[in-house]
């Protein structure tokens, strides 16, 4: 019986991979704008003063690290 299954869960099992992926492109496209967006607000504050060279290099790498991380859980 597992044998005439073999196909139909080699089917299942790429569908489902296709659906965890755009699930997490379409997280990722989220989490990217809102990334961006961030970015600007603490590149604003780096060029008015407000925020210093190293903390506004710690946000933005954390912002450009968020995303990833937002991808794969949304994978998993």
């Amino acid at each position: 019986m597992n044998d005439r299954l073999g196909p139909i869960v080699q089917l299942a099992r790429g569908a489902e991979r296709r659906l965890r992926l755009r699930r997490a492109l379409a997280a990722f496209a989220v989490a990217l704008a809102v990334a961006l967006a961030l970015a600007c607000v603490v590149l604003v504050l780096r060029k008015t003063q407000l925020l210093g060279e190293k903390p506004a290099r710690v946000a933005l790498g954390l912002l450009a690290g968020s995303t990833l991380v937002v991808a794969a859980l949304a994978y998993a």
